[in-house]
């Protein structure tokens, strides 16, 4: 007599087989994990070989009886991906410098918070469209977390057009290591470093053309067991 689906598959792998949720709460130097799963703190549970742990990781958990098995994270890009970005519109307002005053550059700020990973290594890369007045002036861009204009400089990069002509675009790169996991929100500014004139940055002219950053999941760090980065001494 043949069974149902659900019955079928329960004969075989078993009334006490599932999948379950959990977060790691440590990872122990002998391989082991201590995961959070549904309030139940459970030690020693083994981890494939190709999850590198972190403490904090949503991850997925195979459950046979009384044996656990981390299979991965979940929800989480892999090492390389964009895990947060903001590109501006052909609608946003451009920002001219007056003086020495930092200009916030509300069209690059974060929308909403993004979940940055205790242990990960993230490069960030910004794009702006820029004019200057007088071609010697030095500029500086700036990154800061949680507020614009006065949070916590994580970032920062100097240039000039030498040129009054035409718009240019201009660049900044920087390395951030997370030590928590963390919500982020983040600002982006300019303001002269040195000269007299003045900087406008346009958002956007066409789609081809405009104003964006964008930071992306370098993988664990060094100080997190199992990790692929090496630190040189």
């Amino acid at each position: 007599m043949s069974q149902a689906l659900p019955a079928a598959i329960q004969t075989v792998a078993g009334a006490n087989s599932n999948l379950r949720v959990g977060i790691v709460q440590s990872v122990d130097s002998a391989g082991f994990l201590t995961v959070n799963v549904g309030g139940g703190i459970i030690s020693t549970m083994p981890y494939l070989s190709s999850y590198s742990p972190a403490v904090g990781d949503n991850v997925q958990i195979a459950r046979f009886d009384a044996t656990w098995l981390v299979l991965g994270i979940v929800g989480v890009p892999r090492a390389g991906q964009v895990i947060a970005g903001v590109r501006s519109s052909t609608t946003a307002t451009p920002v001219t410098t007056v003086g020495t005053t930092e200009a916030d550059l509300p069209f690059l700020s974060t929308q909403v918070e993004r979940t940055f990973l205790a242990g990960h290594a993230y490069e960030f890369f910004a794009r702006f469209i820029t004019a200057q007045s007088v071609a010697t002036d030095i500029f500086q861009f700036r990154c800061r977390r949680d507020t614009a204009l006065t949070g916590t400089e994580m970032g920062f990069q100097r240039f000039s057009n030498n040129k009054t002509t035409g718009s240019w675009a201009q660049s900044m790169q920087f390395m951030f290591e997370e030590p928590i996991t963390e919500p982020l929100s983040l600002f982006w500014s300019v303001v002269q470093v040195t000269g007299t004139g003045t900087i406008t940055i346009t958002p956007a002219s066409n789609t081809a053309t405009f104003c964006y950053w964008r930071a992306v999941d370098l993988g664990l760090n060094s100080a997190v067991n199992g990790s692929p980065w090496d630190v040189t001494t």
